[in-house]
């Protein structure tokens, strides 16, 4: 296939990915792939754009115009995400779920989630405690 060529749309992208070319297609794919796979790192969009060889420019365009988002906004929601999930199924602290996540500050992960979710972690895992039946003691 030539440089020139088109991509066919993969499921999980959005239909404006048709109009980008492979090397970009696959970049994009490559890039996401990392960010879901290192929620605990902290990256920048220029260190993606060095590691994967496409410039800035052409990185932020090229993922937003598959996700629907600028790149900093979907790993915040990512992180977000698996940060619910950790909240929900397991008891780990607040800090350590912060760190899994790529925040070394309790207190910054606290005011993301808030910013993103409308309500602490804590206030979250304290919902998830409400919601859970209640275990009966056998006298």
């Amino acid at each position: 296939m030539s440089r020139s060529q088109k991509v066919n749309e993969p499921e999980t992208m959005s239909t404006a990915s048709a109009y980008l070319y492979k090397e970009q297609a696959e970049c994009v794919q490559q890039v996401h792939q990392y960010l879901v796979e290192h929620l605990d790192s902290r990256v920048t969009q220029a260190e993606l754009a060095q590691r994967y060889h496409i410039s800035l420019t052409s990185l932020k365009g090229a993922f937003k115009q598959v996700y629907g988002l600028p790149i900093n906004t979907y790993l915040r929601r990512c992180r977000v995400q698996h940060a619910e999930q950790l909240l929900f199924t397991t008891d780990l602290s607040i800090l350590e779920i912060a760190q899994r996540v790529g925040y070394d500050s309790p207190s910054r992960f606290a005011a993301m989630f808030k910013r993103e979710k409308g309500i602490t972690p804590r206030e979250c895992r304290r919902v998830r405690t409400d919601q859970l039946p209640e275990e009966k003691t056998i006298a």
